[in-house]
């Protein structure tokens, strides 16, 4: 299945689907491979980032 087709298919099924096909599309891998998605995912923020830590926001570690 190309991307294209991925996409149309969400789009085709209207409401959500259709509305967010982009979106969907990145959740899960169209080339036959499990475990794999389509779009890269970087959890790493950059060092200028607007994200905090847990221990920016709660002024102490996590708990374990």
């Amino acid at each position: 299945m190309t991307p294209e087709q991925a996409r149309n298919f969400y789009r085709e099924q209207g409401g959500f689907a259709a509305d967010n096909a982009d979106w969907l599309y990145g959740l899960t891998s169209y080339d036959g491979v499990e475990g794999v998605t389509d779009e890269p995912f970087d959890v790493t923020p950059s060092p200028d980032s607007a994200c905090r830590t847990l221990t920016d926001v709660l002024g102490r570690p996590g708990r374990s």
